[in-house]
């Protein structure tokens, strides 16, 4: 891609015309009196510029002798398709920023053995959220007691920017048979904020 650069181009680009009506190309019909549509040159000014402004943003140097140029830009930005404003961390922990400022995280951690029905576990994120932790989940892995099962419910509390706390309750508090966390529990949990 590169201006045009012959003895009849301008060093700086004319102001354009006030736009008219949108429309098409026409050949026109010399039969039928129509006329072929002119290509005016503001027209080919605004059109060169679209193709340049993505070449030379990306870094790159218009070059008469590359016809690549558009292509490379535009694979530059999108690479694979995955655009680059998707940063992440990908794993058993990670997380992944979407381009309008959400940030979704996952992972995994361990409510403690404990002698009672209730078991807490902290969980510090891959990434502190900028503003706010909106909403943390988590799902239990295996039953609080090896002898009486009883998967925990899940809560969570304390969200904060860069920390919450997950919750772990075999809901037997009130009961006869009292069940406690004899064993430890992993914990898939997963976090959105902003």
């Amino acid at each position: 891609m590169f201006r045009i650069d012959n003895s009849s181009a301008v060093a700086n680009m004319p102001a354009p015309a006030a736009a008219g009506t949108p429309g098409y190309f026409s050949e026109g019909n010399p039969a039928a009196g129509e006329a072929a549509t002119i290509v005016s040159g503001d027209w080919l000014n605004i059109v060169q510029e679209e193709i340049a402004a993505p070449i030379e943003e990306t870094g790159g140097t218009l070059d008469k002798t590359n016809p690549h140029q558009l292509l490379a830009a535009i694979k530059s930005l999108i690479g694979t398709g995955v655009v680059a404003s998707f940063a992440g961390s990908l794993g058993a922990t990670g997380w992944v920023k979407l381009p309008f400022g959400l940030i979704l995280q996952w992972g995994q951690a361990t409510l403690p053995v404990a002698s009672a029905t209730i078991s807490t576990a902290s969980v510090s994120l891959p990434v502190a959220f900028p503003n706010a932790c909106a909403v943390a989940i988590g799902n239990a892995g295996r039953a609080a007691s090896s002898a009486h099962g009883y998967y925990p419910s899940i809560t969570t509390a304390t969200l904060a920017a860069g920390t919450f706390n997950l919750i772990g309750d075999t809901l037997s508090g009130g009961q006869s048979n009292v069940v406690n966390f004899d064993q430890t529990v992993p914990v898939s949990w997963f976090a959105i904020g902003y």
